[in-house]
């Protein structure tokens, strides 16, 4: 509407009839016309409308029905609202949520991203609408749900989502979804939902209002009424159109005719074990990036509390399936870096397994993932027996791929522990089981594998097994793209740690420019912080600290993303590099070390010793 008003100005302004500016907006009036949406006008606006499109046009398209239609109500879809710029946008949007079978969404935006603002508003108003319902539904909101803009004109591209005024409209998106009540379509909202689940915009945010008001008013004559947050209802409004008041969400879904006795889909049993039973599948196939897989993890487990709660004697396929989503909760949580997230389900899982039979091969993978989840914390003694059994578990299921799992797990575990000699027994095993039972699964004994022949000082072999792992990842075409990616990006990390131990300064920086590449696709913050971390220590060995500091920022911003875990070990690895750069370039750094410097060291059972020959031993021993 905005384009046809805007050519028909122009229009207007022409006094010459041969003036070249009449022909390009007379095809402006003609492709705006037909690309009218649904409920862009009034019955009693079309008269004028089209009167003033026949002063300067003999011929034009008749206005589309649509027009004059507003869309019917629908579950799951409402308007959104967009002050971007001084004349506003209106459109429709719809909550998609995602069908048994199917992989997760890989975006929940319309364009693919969204500012700060807005990841964080839509996170606050997933919560208030938990909150308002009184559970937390089985599916978390992003790769389980995705926003579609339903009317955009073909060949528009998506807008970026902009700022938290978005917040409010997907509350009732969600609650809507939930409780499968449709909103109505001449009702619209804006604003966020503040931590207590209250309706609010930024003090500043009274001239995007007004945008927003008029944009409704010139481009869906179909609303009515527009909700704001108190103290905004005052604003200049066009006529025609009414601005109401409402407090909070509460508020807000009263008067979008949401009944608050419509429950949500409850969490059954069955639902439960299917959720579980879909996890594990996303786990085994990486269907899903880390964090997204996490969010689900999370959220099913605290549909098992309130199972295990309402259940005093859950029964044993309820046990099993708990047993199963243990172990996909320990390990996604060790993936993203949350040691002690995942270090805590471990020790739960200890408690409430002891005196349980577990079928051998769910045994042999739970025990496995704990064993595994502890080598951030050094506990090598304690991880080897939680290896032990998983591997006894695998051989009474005689299960080969479970056992190769195992084996590079032992691998792991001792070369953290640093007896690389036992280690490459361990990954040469595991190598063997996997080119018979899944060789796309060996990508992280492989890794393990390039890192331990460094160690020994075997550069000649350790390239070889790289280029060697790089070559069958690439080569593989039956394997999924995020599996590959993920590959990729471990097999880069190992090569940069491979020019740390032999001092190739070209090579770091190589493989300086090969993983930070790979980065820009990665998400998560791991292995992100380590390789940044080990990033820093490259640029310090290559004498480019303006790039060291560049990637400890990187570093910097990972630890501060909204949901990151505890990076102070890689904070501490990082700033303990950039000491030793100053130790080498002349007098002690002032203050001597800094406090995650102190911590990092201490994790390694390490006095802080303000020493150079000791922090790079230090820098050295660490494997990951």
């Amino acid at each position: 509407m905005l384009t046809l008003l805007e050519a028909l100005d122009t229009l207007d302004g022409l006094d010459t009839p041969g003036d070249p500016r009449r022909g390009p907006a007379r095809q402006q009036v003609v492709n705006a016309l037909r690309a009218l949406p649904p409920g862009a006008l009034r019955q009693e606006d079309a008269p004028p409308l089209l009167e003033r499109v026949a002063s300067h046009l003999e011929t034009f398209p008749a206005l589309p029905a649509r027009a004059l239609t507003p869309p019917a109500p629908a579950v799951g879809a409402t308007w959104w609202l967009s002050g971007h710029d001084a004349a506003g946008a209106v459109l429709r949007v719809r909550l998609d949520a995602l069908r048994p079978g199917q992989r997760p969404f890989e975006a929940f935006w319309p364009a693919g991203r969204a500012d700060t603002a807005a990841e964080r508003a839509a996170s606050r108003a997933y919560d208030a609408a938990c909150a308002y319902l009184g559970t937390r539904p089985l599916a978390p909101l992003r790769g389980w749900h995705r926003l579609v803009l339903e009317d955009l004109p073909d060949g528009w591209p998506a807008p970026e989502v902009e700022g938290g005024s978005m917040g409010a409209p997907l509350a009732l998106m969600l609650l809507s979804t939930w409780t499968r009540q449709p909103l109505p379509v001449t009702r619209a909202v804006t604003g966020n939902l503040d931590a207590r689940g209250r309706l609010v915009l930024p003090p500043s945010g009274t001239a995007a209002l007004e945008a927003k008001l008029r944009a409704v008013a010139r481009e869906r004559r179909c609303i009515e009424t527009v909700f704001v947050p108190p103290g905004y209802e005052k604003v200049e409004c066009p006529p025609g159109l009414e601005v109401r008041a409402v407090e909070d969400l509460r508020g807000l879904a009263h008067a979008f005719g949401l009944s608050p006795g419509a429950p949500p889909h409850p969490i059954t049993v069955p639902a439960y074990l299917e959720a579980v039973e879909e996890l594990v599948a996303l786990e085994e196939m990486r269907a899903a990036p880390d964090g997204l897989l996490r969010e689900r993890a999370e959220s099913v487990a605290g549909a098992w509390a309130e199972l295990a709660s309402a259940t005093p004697a859950p029964p044993w396929a309820l046990r099993m399936a708990h047993a199963e989503l243990a172990t996909v909760l320990i390990a996604v949580r060790a993936r993203c870096g949350d040691v002690a997230a995942a270090t805590a389900a471990v020790e739960e899982a200890d408690g409430w397994i002891e005196g349980e039979t577990l079928p051998p091969l769910l045994e042999s993978r739970l025990r496995n993932v704990q064993a595994s989840a502890l080598l951030p914390l050094r506990r090598f003694a304690q991880a080897r027996r939680y290896a032990a059994t998983a591997r006894a578990a695998a051989e009474r299921a005689s299960h080969r791929l479970q056992a190769a799992r195992v084996a590079s797990n032992q691998g792991a575990i001792e070369a953290h522990a640093g007896r690389f000699e036992a280690s490459l027994t361990y990954l040469e095993e595991a190598l063997a089981a996997f080119e018979e039972a899944a060789p796309w699964e060996a990508n992280i004994a492989r890794c393990h594998r390039v890192g331990v022949l460094g160690r020994l000082g075997r550069f000649e072999e350790a390239h070889a097994a790289l280029e060697e792992a790089v070559d069958r990842t690439l080569g593989d075409a039956h394997l999924p793209a995020g599996w590959r990616a993920s590959n990729l990006l471990y097999l880069d990390y190992e090569a940069l740690k491979l020019s740390l131990l032999e001092g190739e300064t070209r090579a770091m920086r190589r493989a300086m420019r090969r993983v930070s590449a790979r980065l820009r696709e990665a998400s998560g913050a791991w292995p992100a912080a380590g390789i940044a971390a080990r990033a820093v220590e490259a640029c310090c060995r290559t004498g480019d600290v303006a790039l060291a500091d560049r990637w400890l920022a990187f570093l910097e911003r990972l630890a501060r993303e909204p949901g990151a875990p505890d990076l102070s070990r890689w904070l501490g690895r990082a700033h303990a590099a950039l000491c030793l750069r100053r130790l080498e370039m002349g007098p002690p750094p002032d203050p001597p070390l800094c406090t995650l410097t102190k911590a990092w060291l201490q994790q390694l059972g390490e006095a802080p010793r303000l020493e150079a020959e000791h922090l790079a031993k230090r820098l050295e021993a660490e494997f990951y």
